[in-house]
């Protein structure tokens, strides 16, 4: 009868929006909000040579006296960032302080990387966010990198926010044969390591 679909049309409508309900309010709670969601964004990105870069999946390994930052584009083009502190603060890229920044172009074997170790390079990096309860990482960094060909890569406006780290006491390692990395907050280590030198 009419009122009986009527009333089965009612039911499921009640039904499917108190599901859709709920549905919204779990996906609101887990994103933290309306805007808290983006203050937890991870992200690392910046100008090379005035085109765009962002790195997918930034991380960062962090141990007592250094950090070193990663962040790979979807391209393949890589930055890492390494600071000899741990301290909050502006920091220039030099020989002489350990603290030093490389660009990658890409990760075929042999490809030779952009630093700011060799030639005229150098730049800095400003440390504003070393929050050890989240274990997460914010920064800017500019610096021009070279090759020893003469090739530079300039890197401007790069910043990181929330770049999640790890932390490693590696001066409880005995450096014999070690090797070891973390992937989805799973640590891996290997049994035994070797190396080929075949150049």
């Amino acid at each position: 009868s009419l009122t009986k679909k009527t009333y089965y049309m009612n039911r499921y409508l009640s039904i499917f929006i108190t599901m859709l309900l709920i549905a919204s309010l779990s996906l609101l709670y887990s994103c933290g909000g309306t805007s808290s969601g983006k203050a937890n964004l991870v992200a690392m990105y910046g100008l090379v040579n005035g085109s765009n870069w962002r790195g997918a999946d930034p991380t960062a390994i962090v141990s007592e006296h250094k950090i070193k930052i990663n962040g790979t584009s979807a391209n393949g083009q890589t930055m890492i960032i390494t600071l000899n502190t741990k301290e909050l603060g502006e920091y220039t890229f030099s020989p002489t302080n350990g603290h030093f920044a490389e660009f990658i172009p890409n990760m075929a074997s042999g490809t030779e990387r952009f630093s700011t170790l060799i030639g005229d390079g150098g730049g800095v990096l400003r440390l504003t966010s070393f929050n050890e309860e989240t274990k997460t990482l914010g920064g800017e960094f500019s610096f021009k990198a070279c090759r020893s060909d003469g090739a530079s890569k300039s890197v401007t406006e790069g910043r990181f926010t929330n770049v999640p780290y790890t932390f490693y006491n590696f001066e409880d390692e005995q450096y014999n044969n070690v090797f070891k990395f973390t992937h989805n907050n799973i640590l891996w280590e290997a049994v035994n390591v070797s190396g080929v030198k075949n150049d």
